[in-house]
């Protein structure tokens, strides 16, 4: 099975081995899935912005994460949150905001993803293999999403084989 990944090509030649990665988090068809793309990266790469947090961690190289609705085939960023703040971690130790919206987007909420183009890979339903290498982990099912300026133009699902 091939399988491509989207929005990050530039950032992904920059780490050749990499631990599974913490997707960013969709509300599509009503239901929270994660993703295996990264849409936010082309706006970062345009924008010359390469880190919204001091902290990092193995599982989100990127530093982030961002969670995204899809609402009348249009896409929203809803939130962008360090990785450490996803942790049990006393939240008295952590010194920056949780959140980078405001440093991004000030005083919005739900913005409107107008650079997505291109496909992006959702992951859905049981975890048939765990890989521990990027978004390489196969699931049950793939969504995969067509934007044209953040509209949804296309979709495909593939029904994964869990003995492949």
């Amino acid at each position: 099975m091939e399988f491509s990944y989207y929005f990050c090509s530039e950032f992904k030649s920059k780490i050749v081995l990499m631990a599974a990665q913490i997707g960013d988090k969709i509300l599509y068809n009503g239901q929270i899935h994660l993703l295996a793309s990264e849409p936010l990266s082309p706006y970062l790469y345009t924008n010359k912005i390469e880190k919204l947090f001091s902290g990092i961690s193995s599982a989100c190289y990127r530093g982030y994460c961002a969670t995204w609705k899809i609402e009348n085939k249009k896409i929203y960023l809803l939130d962008i949150e360090s990785p450490c703040s996803l942790k049990d971690e006393d939240m008295d130790k952590i010194d920056e905001p949780i959140s980078a919206m405001n440093k991004l987007f000030s005083g919005q909420t739900d913005v409107f993803a107008h650079w997505v183009n291109g496909k992006i890979k959702i992951q859905s339903g049981e975890v048939f293999q765990f890989i521990n290498t990027g978004y390489e982990s196969v699931y049950e099912k793939d969504i995969f999403l067509k934007f044209e300026n953040g509209v949804l133009v296309d979709e495909k699902v593939v029904l994964n084989d869990p003995k492949e």
